[in-house]
């Protein structure tokens, strides 16, 4: 006896088991970073900018109206991943991996959706589940689920519309024309050009609802004149059904176009992104190419091809269907100008369309179950479909870019997806052979457990559940459910766990510097991170829920940096700086920050560095000192904030002129002490004096989080770092009083 739920529940947890096995947990896009960034802001500040990447410029969206940088994608794949990355701050977990296991789950539902789509029309339980398999394990959809691309859950959206329309083939209710336009309206929230399937799935739903010259006959198969408005009646429910979650759907796009540019047709792509590429190139490019052709992506695929009669002919409006959704596709992307996706495996906008390429392979499937000729050939190119789909998942799609630039490629160079010797196919062996692992329990051997308790669990149940048991051992399969639900949810959870935090370096040099940061930031803080590979690492470990601005400035900030920091020093009142001496230097944004706010840290965490900078509101009016110090210095004037909080920052700003007696080789350091009213030290700060002209210096004083209210004494000193000599007034005085400073504790 067959328990057809345990058999779809232990196929998705099978098919996750394998993506867990070959999950790595890596960036390896930048598209995939633009849309972690837009779901780290939906989740923290309940925007949706990536600032964080500005360091990127115009070649991952557009600035909006406000300034900020905003994605060009859409917006479905980053918010159904906002629970996960609000998961992994609850848990402690990284935000990245956590985040990253989005497509394993939605591409192991879609391959369900395969399975339970199959069965719908008809095929026996086997055949579907060879389907869904072969759909999920040999076609690029396998290696898509180890990304945070759209085009997984645009695959599932879509194919859950044709599964919802071919259900109201069975159950003529609305409720189901409902979800066929809500999960359609899921389809363009991933990706706005899923509008190109709409007539499709459309049309569909008006056959399912019976053709209009079917509609009314008479006794003698004649037309009756009410046959138009029989069938119009019998359509308008459904199609009105189907439609209104749609037009929601397409009105939270243009909503969200709307906020980021201010326009609802405007959606961040540019005027050169345009549809320039000779249609028959991108064609064969998708199909046939050794670099991005989908028959060589997934070897299997012929045998739909070679089906297509078959399945047409015994299901002619769902192969109508199918055959539109891929001629839609290759109309829409054959000319696109990044026809071959970019940094990506294999035809990555055709990604949306195996599932329904894996329902034509139902006829093929079905063939070799009595054919032994067919099983052969069905076995020989999934084994070979299989492989290749390792390769994708075993190596980096990025190491063969990365390899083709440092021989001198240009980017996208047409040799790359045309010449047979530039095919990442052969590539990927090469870089496999030399060690280049990419699943995360190559590194981190605890991350293999999960996975395959998973899959010795999946495994046994579906081989009990599709063979049957006595009744004696009913019991067990009401057992293995549950057990099954809680493993499906706890595998990648350990994964996670395992893999967090990770031992690689640089990694622990930012784990220690996010829990600094963590510590320290209050609310209204912002970061500015100035080492553009380290993006991901740090928002990977980074708890605070605070916005990042993303640069790449190894000098002096470009004009469009500093209307960014200006903006941000405008906005919050404290900025942290990040940077990466191994990457470029900060030097130039320090003078930057330093010159227009008050440092109040520095602090290094090889080879990585953190600073505060303090932006506060207009400070007390100057009071004189002119106090001359051994005849080098002459402190002029103080600024000071008069109270503060534990936690903040006092802000100090000093004016000072150099004396004639300070000689040019002669190093001189200012200290700013803060001394509490029984005499001890809270907080200081130690500042490198360079001869100049009159100039103010401006430092603050973080102070720690528990401190006793009261009134502090805010003192300078002045002193030679070589021998620690300090300088003194001519009357012998070492400490200036600088003034008050009120400490309101808790």
């Amino acid at each position: 006896m067959r328990s057809q739920p345990l058999v779809t529940g232990a196929l998705f947890a099978l098919l996750l088991a394998a993506y867990l096995l070959a999950y790595s947990g890596e960036v390896q896009s930048s598209d995939e970073l633009s849309m972690f960034c837009v779901t780290r802001s939906l989740a923290t500040q309940i925007t949706s900018n990536t600032d964080a990447i500005r360091w990127m410029g115009l070649q991952q969206g557009a600035y909006g109206p406000d300034g900020h940088l905003y994605a060009k994608y859409g917006l479905g794949t980053s918010l159904i991943a906002t629970p996960l990355y609000i998961a992994s701050q609850t848990l402690a977990l990284g935000a990245v991996q956590m985040t990253w296991l989005l497509n394993a789950v939605l591409t192991a539902l879609t391959g369900v959706l395969v399975f339970l789509s199959a069965r719908s029309l008809g095929y026996r339980d086997g055949v579907a589940l060879v389907t869904g398999l072969l759909y999920g394990l040999c076609t690029p959809a396998a290696v898509y689920s180890q990304s945070f691309f759209s085009e997984p859950l645009a695959a599932g959206g879509l194919l859950a519309a044709g599964y919802f329309l071919l259900q109201f083939h069975h159950r003529r209710r609305a409720v189901v024309a409902v979800a066929a336009g809500t999960a359609l309206g899921l389809a363009l929230l991933a990706r706005i050009s899923n509008l190109i399937v709409v007539p499709i799935l459309g049309l569909y739903l008006l056959t399912q609802c019976g053709p209009p010259h079917l509609a009314g006959r008479s006794e003698r198969g004649e037309d009756t004149p009410g046959r138009w408005w029989r069938w119009l009646v019998r359509a308008w429910g459904p199609g009105l059904a189907f439609v209104v979650p749609l037009v929601l759907g397409a009105l939270v796009v243009a909503g969200y176009n709307w906020l980021r540019y201010g326009h609802p047709f405007q959606t961040g792509y540019h005027p050169l992104e345009t549809f320039s590429t000779p249609f028959l190139t991108g064609l064969v490019g998708l199909l046939f190419s050794p670099g991005k052709g989908l028959f060589l992506y997934a070897p299997v695929l012929v045998l739909a091809v070679v089906a297509c009669p078959t399945f047409f002919r015994r299901h002619r409006a769902e192969a109508l269907m199918v055959g539109g959704v891929l001629a839609a596709h290759l109309l829409l992307y054959s000319p696109w100008f990044v026809w071959h996706g970019g940094h990506c495996w294999g035809p990555r906008f055709l990604v949306p369309t195996l599932p329904f390429l894996a329902l034509a392979l139902a006829p093929a499937v079905a063939w070799a179950a009595w054919s032994r000729w067919g099983l052969a050939l069905l076995s020989a190119l999934a084994l070979l479909s299989g492989t290749v789909q390792a390769l994708g998942l075993a190596v980096s799609f990025d190491r063969f870019f990365e390899t083709m630039d440092s021989l001198g490629f240009p980017l996208y160079d047409q040799r790359l997806f045309f010449d047979p010797v530039y095919s990442p196919l052969i590539w990927q062996v090469r870089f496999l052979l030399a060690g280049d692992w990419l699943p995360a329990w190559t590194r981190q051997s605890e991350a293999l457990l999960p996975p395959l308790a998973l899959l010795v669990l999946a495994g046994g149940t579906l081989l009990l559940a599709w063979r049957g048991i006595g009744p004696r051992w009913r019991v067990l399969l009401r057992l293995l459910g549950p057990a099954l639900a809680v493993t499906s949810l706890a595998a990648p959870l350990a994964l996670v766990a395992a893999l967090y935090p990770d031992p690689r370096s640089p990694r622990p040099a930012y784990r220690e510097l996010t829990h600094m940061l963590d510590r320290l930031a209050r609310p209204g803080d912002a970061v500015i991170l100035n080492a553009p590979a380290r993006t991901a690492t740090l928002l990977e470990y980074l708890r605070a829920p605070l916005p990042v601005l993303g640069l790449h400035e190894p000098g002096a900030p470009s004009p469009e940096a500093e209307v960014a920091l200006r903006s941000y020093a405008a906005t919050h009142p404290r900025l942290w700086l990040v940077s990466d001496e191994t990457i470029s230097s900060a030097a130039g944004l320090d003078d930057w920050l330093s010159a227009r706010g008050y440092k109040s840290l520095s602090t290094r965490f090889e080879p990585a560095g953190l600073a505060l900078y303090v932006f506060p509101a207009e400070l007390p009016l100057p009071r004189a000192l002119g106090i001359t110090l051994g005849e080098r210095i002459t402190l002029v004037a103080v600024r000071a904030a008069g109270s503060a909080v534990p936690g903040e920052v006092v802000p100090v700003a000093i004016t000072w002129r150099p004396a004639a007696a300070w000689h040019t080789p002669e190093q001189l350091h200012l200290l700013v002490q803060l001394f509490g009213p029984d005499g001890m030290l809270l907080a200081q700060q130690d500042w490198t004096l360079t001869q100049e002209e009159e100039t103010t210096t401006r430092l603050g004083l973080l102070l720690p989080a528990p401190a006793a209210s009261g009134v502090y004494r805010l003192e300078a000193r002045v002193y030679r770092p070589q021998d620690g000599q300090r300088l003194t007034t001519s009357a012998g005085q070492e400490a200036i009083y600088l003034g008050d400073v009120l400490i309101a504790g808790p």
